[in-house]
């Protein structure tokens, strides 16, 4: 953790992606894994003001009824997205997209 300032924490991934999480009473300088659950990304052609946004390019798309699962490649690394399917799968492999979530929306536990 970088900087924990009002509840809030500041956190340099190795990749180099900066996030912005609850601190979860963590401290500075605390080396932390982040979590955020599938569903709770969202995926978007432009950012829509979410702190925790980041750009990613569509890997592949998986329909699976009421849910598509999204790959997202992000900093070297693939993150899976979940989105429920209210229309046509609205991204295509190899599209880039802005994957956002909310600070809210992440867990931070120590490192093993």
């Amino acid at each position: 953790m970088e900087a924990i300032e009002n509840g809030r924490a500041s956190i340099l991934t190795e990749d180099g992606l900066r996030l912005c999480v609850p601190d979860g009473g963590r401290q500075v300088g605390e080396r932390v894994w982040v979590m955020v659950r599938p569903e709770r990304i969202r995926l978007g052609r432009q950012r829509t003001g979410l702190r925790n946004a980041f750009e990613g390019r569509i890997r592949r798309a998986t329909y699976l009824g009421g849910l598509t699962h999204f790959t997202v490649s992000l900093s070297g690394r693939e993150v899976l997205v979940q989105q429920q399917n209210l229309g046509p799968v609205a991204f295509k492999p190899d599209e880039p997209v802005v994957m956002e979530w909310g600070e809210e929306d992440c867990v931070n536990l120590p490192e093993a």
